[in-house]
């Protein structure tokens, strides 16, 4: 159960000092550092488009903080799956320059061996080297600490941390499950050379006690390291919490089981017009069955996915610890009951770190960001998971809260592009650290220090593009390697993978002058696309089709031709590797 122990350090501070004024013993102040404490928290697989209407009900911390902090509601994924955008928060840079641009647990396209050479170019490592104490806590990367490693690496940069491993068959599904997994825990991390780290190192053992559940250990985690760092105000600390909730199958907390099925176990989910419905204004009568304008493994599959979206609830309980109530009729409303479930434990942890914070007194030299590593599908485009380049996988939460001196306009809603590759730019600026010139982010710190959101204030740090990309076909293919036709059409509909693509969301003046937003993808061939099918090229106008129904490629090609080219130029040219 979390822990909420606050306010010991305060007291025998304020012991020591009485303590001294009565001995009439002078004391040396202090002083406080001038580079702020930082706190992320990112959450795993929380949605924007789906869940931000419920924050209320299950994130009424995180709806309290904003007021006095700032939301940016056009905050992006450039790659919507753990590994490649983990990898890009953590490095600044586009998933195509650090060669992590899956899940896959091997070289070269994914995972944290394609990325282990940059731990040492990361933020945190940065930090570090400035004088910052860094700790990290939960879940690190896809493919770090597997289990034919006895004793794992320690990721470099990090002076202490306690992170998930997979030691054993299960235990990737355990540590989802948020019980009975296995913890990398380390004190004293330091650099061994330029490329390696090491610390004090133990495994521990977490089993199936209410205590065990993971969101708490990894919040009561944090109160420990703020409760150390905070007790030497000139050194500052950067603290990363990454908790599982809400991925599948997560079930909620057991303190808050009860009030979880009776919300939302006969919940039914809010569709939109693109739930398992893919008919735009341009599409043909013919198409009410299956979209035409969709890539080819999506066409090939929708009928098999219609079935599923009403089925498979017996995925779910296989996969799911807990056993699942009767109400859900289908994998769907089994998972958001999950999801939704957890998410009341992420409530606790904001809490418990928040609180702790001000108990010691560091809250206002401290600032604290709230994201996701992606979206989530419920169901648009026939679609139940990540990875893909459409709006709900790749749009996600971002809060910032903290001292008011960081907030020239506190309780803004901020409508800006931000990336997840802004997120090393900003913070290493806000710890006054020079950004290096290779990062592909840019800093957003000026919004928030400007004393009104103005136009020129946008201009500053506005966004007009941003590059999407995925290398397929995914997680499935270290388990069935070879086998890309099983990979893109067999498999059950929740879990399958996808080819390859490159895209662009993107400002630009279109066809009759008038700025628009545009999303254009281009998929790579991939086994089992019949030769006679061309590149498979996607264009929306997102102003005017938010929803991605109608791919104007496809149904009007003479006209929208040269303006999905010029955008394939763009992605050709700016974002390669030098």
């Amino acid at each position: 159960m979390l822990d909420l122990r606050f306010g010991k350090g305060v007291l025998l501070f304020m012991a020591i000092i009485a303590l001294d004024c009565l001995c009439g013993l002078p004391k040396a102040k202090a002083q406080a550092s001038p580079q702020p404490n930082i706190v992320f928290l990112l959450c795993d697989d929380l949605d924007y488009n789906y869940t931000r209407q419920y924050w209320e009900e299950v994130l009424p911390t995180l709806v309290q903080l904003k007021s006095s902090g700032m939301e940016f509601v056009n905050a992006f994924v450039s790659s919507s799956v753990c590994c490649p955008s983990r990898a890009a928060i953590l490095s600044g840079k586009w998933g195509y320059i650090t060669n992590v641009l899956s899940n896959k647990y091997t070289k070269p396209s994914g995972g944290w061996p394609a990325f282990a050479h940059m731990e040492p170019y990361t933020f945190p490592a940065m930090l570090n080297q400035k004088g910052y104490a860094t700790g990290i806590y939960g879940k690190y990367m896809n493919g770090w600490a597997m289990h034919t490693d006895p004793m794992p690496q320690v990721p470099y940069g990090w002076t202490e941390g306690k992170l998930t491993v997979n030691k054993g068959n299960n235990t990737s599904v355990k540590v989802y499950q948020g019980y009975d997994y296995e913890m990398l825990e380390w004190e004293n991390g330091r650099a061994v050379d330029a490329q390696s780290w090491d610390g004090d190192r133990k495994l521990q053992h977490h089993g199936l006690d209410a205590a065990d559940y993971m969101t708490d250990v990894v919040a009561n985690a944090g109160v420990d390291f703020i409760r150390k760092h905070a007790s030497d105000p000139s050194k500052p600390f950067f603290l990363y919490l990454s908790p599982t909730a809400p991925h599948f199958p997560l079930a909620p907390a057991p303190r808050h089981k009860e009030k979880a099925y009776a919300r939302w176990g006969t919940h039914q989910i809010q569709d939109q017009p693109n739930t398992f419905h893919d008919n735009g204004i341009l599409a043909t009568k013919a198409e009410r069955r299956k979209p035409a304008d969709k890539p080819y493994w999506l066409q090939k599959t929708w009928r098999k996915r219609m079935r599923g979206s009403k089925h498979q609830k017996w995925m779910f309980k296989y996969a799911a610890l807990d056993k699942v109530p009767k109400a859900p009729r289908d994998f769907r409303h089994s998972d958001f009951l999950f999801r939704m479930g957890s998410l009341y434990a992420i409530n606790d942890m904001l809490d418990a770190i928040v609180g702790e914070l001000k108990a010691q007194g560091v809250w206002e030299n401290t600032i604290l960001i709230f994201m996701s590593d992606n979206g989530y599908q419920f169901g648009s485009h026939g679609l139940y998971q990540k990875s893909t380049p459409y709006e709900e996988a790749i749009h996600i939460p971002l809060v910032v809260a903290g001292g008011i001196k960081f907030f020239a306009n506190p309780g803004v809603v901020d409508s800006s592009w931000v990336v997840n590759v802004d997120i090393a730019p900003t913070l290493l600026e806000l710890a006054g650290i020079d950004v290096p010139q290779d990062f592909s982010g840019r800093s957003w710190l000026p919004i928030l220090r400007k004393r009104e959101v103005t136009e020129q204030a946008k201009d500053y740090v506005q966004r007009t593009e941003f590059l999407l990309e995925f290398k397929g076909p995914g997680m499935a293919a270290d388990i069935f390697p070879g086998w890309d036709g099983f990979h893109y059409f067999l498999v059950p509909s929740v879990a399958m993978d996808l080819p390859s693509y490159r895209g662009l969301r993107i400002r630009h003046a279109g066809l009759d002058g008038r700025m628009r937003t545009y999303k254009y993808v281009e998929w790579e061939r991939y086994d089992g696309l019949p030769k006679r099918i061309p590149t498979e090229r996607e264009l929306y106008d997102l102003d005017a089709d938010p929803y991605e129904l109608d791919n104007l490629f496809h149904y009007q090609p003479e006209k929208y031709a040269a303006l999905a080219d010029e955008f394939a130029r763009i992605i050709a040219v700016k974002y390669r590797k030098k």
